[in-house]
């Protein structure tokens, strides 16, 4: 569980880095996710376990624009694990 909220924060700090807001709301979006890509804002769907939001933030972060040499070593790590691992799943499908 600790692993797990220390990743959450990590993938926020990524977004959060690259000028983007987290916001936890609810709605009746399918996916847990949108994206206000005008206003900056990522919305996640705030009655999701602790899983699904490391779900969803990495399914995210490889839409929004980040610019990953702005970002300090250990989270330009992660990005590029979580980038990885996006187009790995799209190349299987």
């Amino acid at each position: 569980m600790k692993t797990c909220q220390k990743r959450i924060e990590n993938l926020q700090e990524i977004i959060s880095l690259s000028n983007y807001i987290v916001r936890y709301e609810k709605g009746n979006f399918q996916s847990g996710w949108c994206l206000l890509e005008h206003q900056k804002v990522v919305i996640l769907n705030k009655f999701l376990q602790l899983n699904d939001r490391v779900t969803m933030l990495e399914e995210i972060i490889p839409e929004l624009k980040i610019e990953s040499e702005k970002l300090p070593m250990h989270l330009q790590e992660l990005y590029f694990q979580v980038k990885s691992h996006q187009n790995q799943l799209f190349n299987e499908s």
